[in-house]
C-alpha cells in the first residue's frame, strides 16, 4: 500500500512540472505567433513605402524624359521615359500586393491618372516634337502638370498611411514583446510557487510514508528478534538434544543437551556441517548412513532414524559409539532461510 502511494506521489511530482512547462510553452508559442504576425505586417508596410517611393521615382523619370525631349528635341532625352515604362508597371503590381485593401482604390486612381497623363500629355508631346510641330497650347502642359500632381498626391497618401501603419505596428510589436516577457515572468513565478508548494506537500507525504514503512520494518524486525529469542529459549529448555541447521546442513544452534551429548560446544559447532558433528552410521555394517538434512530435503517430511543406528563421535569427547533416537522435522521457511530441527535423546 505504501509502495503504491509512493509511486503515485512520484508520478505526481514528475507530471506537474511537465504540465507546467507545456503550458508555458503554449503561452510562449501563442505570443511568438502574434509577434511574428505583427513583424510580418511591419515588413509589408516597409515594402509598401519602398515600392511607393520607387513608383514615384519612375514617374518623375518619365516626366523628366518627356520634358527634356520637349525642350531640346533630342531623342536621347526620351531614354528615361522609355526605360521607366516596364519597371513602373511591374512595381505598381507589386505595390498592389502589399498594401491594404482600403488603399487599392488609390492605386487604381493612380493607374487612371498615369494612363491619362500618357494619352493626353506624353504621347501628344512626343508626337508633336517628332513631327517638328510647334507646341503652343498651354492647356496641354497644364493637363500634364495636373495629372502628375494627382499621381504624386496619391502616392504621398499611400506612403503616409503606410508610415502610420508601420509606426502603429511597431508600437504593437513592442507591447507584445513586453507582454510576452511579463506573462512569462508571472507564469514562471506562479508555476514555480505552485510546483514548490505541491512538491513540498508531496515530499512530506513521501516522508510520512517512508517513516511509516520504517516503523513497520522495525516492528517486524522486533517481532522476528523476539521470535528468535523465544525459539532459543524454547530449544534451550527442551530436555532432548536439539540442533538447528540451515538449508545447506550447517549448524546454527545447539541446545545444552545437544552440546553435552555430542561433546561439541555451540561456538565450535556453528558453521560446521551436521555430518561432521553428528555422523550417523549403521550399527551392523558400521557404514555411514545418509545425512538426515539431505534426507529431510529429499523426502520433504518428518523422518526418523532406523533401528540399530549409532552416532560416531570419534574421539572428540573421549569415547566411542552410543545409540540415540532421532527425529527430523521438514524444512521451515523463515526469512528466506530453512531451519531444520534435529532432536536427540539418550538411550
Amino acid at each position: 500500500m505504501e509502495l503504491r502511494r509512493f509511486k503515485r506521489t512520484l508520478r505526481q511530482v514528475l507530471v506537474l512540472p511537465i504540465v507546467a512547462c507545456l503550458l508555458l510553452a503554449a503561452v510562449l508559442v501563442w505570443q511568438i505567433t502574434g509577434s511574428n504576425r505583427t513583424v510580418r505586417r511591419i515588413n509589408e508596410a516597409d515594402q509598401a513605402i519602398s515600392l511607393a517611393i520607387r513608383v514615384e521615382k519612375l514617374v518623375i523619370d518619365e516626366e523628366t524624359g518627356v520634358r527634356g525631349y520637349q525642350i531640346t528635341g533630342d531623342k536621347r532625352f526620351l531614354d528615361p521615359y522609355e526605360q521607366a515604362g516596364a519597371p513602373l508597371s511591374g512595381t505598381v503590381d507589386q505595390l498592389e500586393q502589399v498594401i491594404d485593401s482600403q488603399h487599392r482604390p488609390l492605386l487604381e486612381d493612380f493607374r487612371t491618372q498615369h494612363q491619362e497623363w500618357q494619352e493626353h500629355f506624353a504621347q501628344p508631346i512626343i508626337s508633336a516634337v517628332s513631327d517638328h510641330r510647334p507646341i503652343s497650347d498651354p492647356d496641354l502642359n497644364m493637363t500634364g502638370r495636373n495629372h502628375m500632381n494627382a499621381m504624386r498626391r496619391l502616392l504621398a497618401k499611400i506612403e503616409s498611411d503606410a508610415e502610420q501603419q508601420r509606426s502603429a505596428r511597431a508600437q504593437a510589436w513592442k507591447s507584445q514583446s513586453y507582454n510576452v516577457f511579463l506573462i512569462l515572468y508571472i507564469a514562471a513565478l506562479a508555476m514555480g510557487i505552485i510546483i514548490g508548494l505541491f512538491t513540498h506537500d508531496r515530499m512530506e507525504s513521501v516522508s510520512a510514508a517512508f517513516l511509516r514503512s520504517l516503523e513497520a520494518q522495525a516492528r517486524r524486525a522486533e517481532e522476528l528478534f523476539r521470535s528468535q529469542e523465544n525459539l532459543k529459549t524454547t530449544l534451550a529448555s527442551i530436555g532432548d538434544g536439539v540442533i538447528t541447521c540451515d538449508n545447506e546442513g550447517r549448524i546454527q544452534l545447539m541446545n545444552p543437551v545437544a552440546q553435552e551429548l555430542t561433546g561439541w560446544s555451540e561456538s565450535e559447532a556453528q558453521g560446521r556441517s551436521l555430518a561432521e558433528v553428528f555422523r550417523i552410521i549403521s550399527e551392523d555394517t558400521r557404514e555411514p548412513l545418509e545425512d538426515p538434512v539431505h534426507k529431510v530435503q529429499r523426502l520433504n517430511r518428518v523422518i526418523g532414524l532406523a533401528n540399530h543406528t549409532d552416532v560416531d563421535l570419534g574421539e572428540h569427547i573421549g569415547h566411542g559409539l552410543f545409540r540415540v533416537g532421532f527425529v527430523g522435522l521438514p524444512l521451515v521457511v523463515l526469512l528466506f532461510a530453512y531451519v531444520v530441527l534435529l532432536s536427540m535423546h539418550s538411550p
